[in-house]
């Protein structure tokens, strides 16, 4: 797997992280699924079953990087560029988010990627994470990535049984490692659907391409 640099400007002195399910945390009692923030103003963006759309993405992406979070701030809807020592480049169609692990001081994030096949696809394909950087931190137009005025979404937009889903997650990531797989979600996995919501097509690259005018 390829891995990329996944913040809006490439840090001089980062490095991307492989992520790793063997860094999930064991099936232990007392869980309890993530907060999930963002902006207001994007907020408006979305309907609500898009916001679920993201929600469910944002969690799968969490897990992806063997990181069970207590917050997860939803940056982006989805996308397919990035911007590298400010440029924007192409890049596959993912959604942005921030992610906080409980066992990281209350102060800092880890930026993350979840890529998709497609614009509003429902699938995780995989996910790329860079290393904890403050909440502080500012972007080229000089916003906090970590903004004050975040909200929390209401907990009837979340996917039904996240823990089921985590448990799952769990158990097939454990069998992917032994299989030298490190991507635990399967895209051609039916079961991936969330709650059984229509989540559109599934339309491949020529189809976007075709769709979009571009060769």
């Amino acid at each position: 797997m390829t891995l990329t640099f996944i913040t809006e400007v490439q840090p001089p002195s980062s490095r991307p992280l492989e992520p790793s399910m063997a860094h999930i945390l064991p099936l232990v009692g007392g869980w309890k699924p993530p907060t999930m923030w963002i902006k207001p103003k994007k907020k408006k963006n979305f309907t609500d079953k898009q916001l679920t759309m993201l929600i469910d993405l944002g969690f799968r992406t969490a897990l992806n990087c063997g990181i069970d979070c207590s917050n997860i701030l939803i940056r982006s809807g989805f996308h397919d560029t990035t911007r590298i020592a400010g440029k924007a480049v192409v890049d596959r169609w993912h959604v942005s988010y921030r992610l906080k692990h409980p066992e990281l001081f209350n102060d800092e994030y880890i930026a993350a990627h979840g890529y998709t096949p497609g614009e509003w696809q429902p699938f995780l394909t995989d996910s790329s994470q860079d290393m904890p950087k403050l909440d502080s931190t500012v972007n080229p137009r000089g916003n906090a990535v970590w903004p004050k005025d975040a909200i929390c979404l209401p907990k009837h937009l979340y996917p039904a049984d996240m823990e089921g889903m985590r448990s799952k997650f769990i158990r097939r990531g454990q069998a992917k490692l032994k299989q030298g797989s490190n991507t635990a979600w399967s895209t051609k996995d039916p079961a991936d659907f969330v709650n059984g919501l229509n989540w559109g097509p599934f339309w491949s690259l020529q189809d976007r391409k075709k769709r979009s005018g571009t060769k």
